[in-house]
């Protein structure tokens, strides 16, 4: 019989905690359809450094090494994240407004 090999899939995607504060922005169509595939974007990427992300969302405003603003489609709303890069999670902390920065 052969060994089975177990592969650690889980590790090498990202988690994502806080969604449920993303319906606040479910209000538009457009903003709907971008934090729709925000969060399927997250759930699936696998970013090991701030490096990665900021590669894959040029537009994201890095605030420190672990806490990133998302600018949410073409509208004025931001997604505040906490990203532990090690830990592979990302963490919605809050929804801002630009006059909220």
């Amino acid at each position: 019989m052969g060994h089975e090999i177990k592969f650690p899939i889980r590790e090498l995607i990202m988690r994502l905690v806080g969604k449920n504060r993303l319906v606040e922005l479910s209000f538009e169509k457009a903003t709907q359809l971008w934090v729709s595939a925000w969060v399927d974007d997250v759930l699936n990427a696998n970013w090991g450094s701030r490096e990665e992300l900021l590669s894959n969302y040029p537009n994201v405003e890095r605030v420190n090494d672990t806490i990133f603003l998302f600018p949410v489609a073409s509208s004025d709303h931001f997604i505040k994240t906490v990203i532990c890069f090690y830990r592979k999670t990302v963490c919605v902390s809050e929804l801002l407004i630009g006059n909220e920065l």
